[in-house]
């Protein structure tokens, strides 16, 4: 039998749906059962906290990027010798790429997994509305919702009120009722939370602790779980892993935390041997080829450019064609230069101009099909990803794009994929399980670059 299943949703963003998600996991786990974490979307940032309490990499779950096969697989393959798994929606449970259809919508994944759905109120100033939002979301198409969970409640008069209004204009169960607390907040800036990767020990400790103790005491964890049920059966993959042939270095500290873990997996599975290093800190290891995530740069620009041996190793690997893929973050340190908070950080300059950091919030998903041969497309291949970034570039050189945009907004005008040598920087957040090609493409340009030496 596969992995029983709750997903928690909401009626909007800010209702506190990761705080709560996590301190599930946490209070989950501290039960002693092995909890696998999902995030429904394309969000890198809240997974790092489910991870960090479970023990487990999050893994995310897109309608839109991902048919319903890629969904039950990754579902299928994650859950192997876990105990219950918690899907964290996005969003309302209705948002996704338009009002027209389901598409990229936490709606769509448990329909797609036939999940129960357990809903989070944000109760702050109103009573009787509660039970109006959750019949609201009931009628509107017939979700599976199995329970609410009532969050900043004021009072225990409030919580009463409350539960008796959702208990007379529903057949909704309220199994949980969290008080407006400081313990359920968690730091927050420009792309969203701060990373859990980013804080120091002691603090995502005491954070995830306060979560957790808080879950405990105000939610009823039996009835939780006993509302979790597998979804529609689908077999794990069985795949051969290909022996290593290549080596590819990942950046990997507080600077670059963006990636998809399934996109690590695939790196691995079609042969490639991982070595992480640290932008701000380390020289560049005996490698293939890069893969430069995103990430916070801007944050970090100070430590990355004090790192002047290892910008400077990149830029003469580039030089020679080792390839190297940067994506968002990525990009803006392939840069010539970062321009952050009035003050101006020398970068790799792999690639010519100057992310301006601060400005033009872009956010959304985006149809991309490749105008020439890089190092991760074949010229006319098509697929789908997401951009969201608060950056635009300047001091463009005749710069060469390997990319088209058929939705989104890229670097410039529907153009992405900034090429160079055998580099390529884009704004684009690529999820390679829909898309392995990507990945084969990446490893084959460094078997050529390992052969060539």
């Amino acid at each position: 039998m596969q992995t029983p299943c709750v997903l928690l949703s909401a009626d909007r963003s800010g209702a506190g749906k990761t705080t709560i998600a996590t301190g599930l996991m946490a209070a989950l786990t501290e039960m002693g059962m092995e909890v696998q974490g999902f995030k429904a979307g394309l969000d890198y940032i809240d997974p790092t906290y489910h991870e960090y309490v479970t023990g487990r990499p999050s893994r995310n779950l897109d309608g839109y990027v991902m048919t319903q096969k890629d969904i039950k697989t990754i579902y299928a393959n994650a859950t192997k010798n876990a105990d219950i798994a918690v899907i964290e929606g996005v969003r309302g449970l209705y948002e996704g790429l338009d009002i027209d259809s389901d598409t990229g919508s936490t709606y769509q994944i448990a329909k797609t997994l036939n999940t129960p759905i357990i809903m989070i109120i944000d109760a702050r100033s109103i009573t009787k509305t509660a039970a109006a939002i959750l019949k609201g979301i009931q009628d509107f198409k017939k979700p599976d919702i199995q329970a609410a969970i009532l969050n900043k409640v004021g009072s225990q008069k409030h919580q009463e009120k409350l539960e008796k209004a959702i208990h007379r204009h529903t057949d909704i169960q309220v199994i949980g009722a969290i008080p407006r607390t400081s313990e359920m907040e968690i730091p927050y800036r420009h792309l969203g939370l701060i990373p859990a990767s980013e804080m120091n020990h002691q603090q995502i400790k005491k954070k995830t602790q306060g979560l957790r103790e808080t879950i405990k005491q105000t939610i009823d964890l039996q009835k939780l779980t006993e509302i979790a049920r597998p979804p529609k059966k689908t077999p794990p993959t069985k795949t051969t892993p290909r022996k290593p042939d290549v080596t590819i270095g990942v950046a990997l500290d507080k600077a670059f935390t963006f990636y998809y873990q399934d996109n690590l997996e695939l790196l691995k599975q079609h042969g490639a041997e991982i070595k992480t290093f640290k932008p701000t800190q380390d020289t560049l290891p005996k490698v293939d080829g890069l893969y430069i995530g995103g990430g916070y740069p801007e944050i970090h620009a100070k430590q990355l450019q004090d790192n002047q041996k290892l910008r400077q190793q990149i830029k003469e690997e580039s030089q020679k064609g080792m390839p190297i893929y940067g994506e968002c973050g990525g990009l803006l340190y392939l840069l010539d230069q970062i321009k952050y908070q009035d003050k101006t950080y020398s970068m790799t300059g792999a690639l010519n101009g100057t992310a301006i950091v601060g400005e033009n919030r872009v956010v959304g998903y985006t149809e991309l099909q490749a105008t020439k041969n890089n190092p991760i497309l074949k010229k006319g291949q098509k697929i789908k990803a997401h951009e969201f970034h608060h950056s635009h570039i300047t001091n463009l050189q005749n710069p060469q794009y390997t990319i088209k945009l058929h939705r989104g907004t890229g670097i410039k005008n529907q153009k992405d994929g900034l090429t160079k040598n055998n580099t390529i920087g884009t704004y684009q957040h690529i999820h390679q399980q829909p898309y392995p090609q990507t990945t084969k493409n990446l490893l084959n340009k460094c078997r050529e670059y390992k052969n060539q030496k």
